[in-house]
């Protein structure tokens, strides 16, 4: 499984846009084969700052996704929304389990 979690750090005029766009984007991820978690975070003290946590179930999972067109034209629509470049972690996570 993989693990994929991305930081953004949004423009204060730009939140409820952003908002709106993954809404959308978050409903064709979640069709996709593979595709185990997709959920956005908003920082409880920091209402720009936005935490994305994904969970794929491959590889192939993740590289698929990264060349669908929703996930393209998401990119491209809010590019300039950001404050700052989105930092990403990825992760493979063999056994998952809860604290």
């Amino acid at each position: 499984m993989i693990q994929v979690i991305v930081f953004y750090k949004l423009k204060e005029e730009s939140i409820e846009s952003f908002t709106r766009a993954f809404k959308i984007a978050r409903a064709n991820v979640l069709l996709e084969d593979g595709c185990l978690q997709y959920e956005i975070f908003v920082s409880p003290y920091t209402p720009t700052r936005f935490c994305l946590v994904e969970k794929w179930a491959s590889d192939e999972a993740i590289h698929v996704h990264l060349k669908t067109k929703h996930l393209a034209d998401f990119q491209a629509l809010t590019k300039a929304w950001f404050e700052e470049k989105p930092v990403i972690e990825i992760k493979n996570i063999e056994n998952e389990r809860q604290l």
